[in-house]
């Protein structure tokens, strides 16, 4: 998959770090998904990290890093921005996504 988002949003290491975590979750997170999720909040609100660009940048990510980006969002109390990335085109898409995180799409 091409991912010119990222390209044409201009992410910085840190950010399309975030990207990739949220890709290979199951690869690269070895916390439970509640520890995890924290941790990941915790670096969107880090310095260097601007969300609005990796909500540009989500357009061209699969539909496993929208899920969950889009699930993050809404943790973080921003269902606006989450409304702003399109979701998996299919259910089992989503539930796909999710089911790592112990979630329902």
């Amino acid at each position: 998959m091409s991912r010119t988002g990222r390209r044409d949003a201009h992410l910085n290491d840190i950010e399309v770090t975030i990207l990739e975590a949220l890709e290979g979750w199951d690869k690269f997170v070895e916390v439970d998904a509640v520890t995890a999720t924290e941790r990941f909040l915790r670096a969107m609100h880090g310095d260097g990290v601007r969300v609005g660009r990796l909500i540009a940048a989500a357009r061209t990510e699969s539909p496993k890093v929208r899920e969950r980006l889009r699930y993050l969002l809404r943790e973080d109390g921003r269902p606006a921005d989450a409304d702003r990335i399109d979701g998996a085109r299919s259910r089992a898409g989503r539930d796909h996504a999710l089911a790592i995180l112990g979630r329902d799409a």
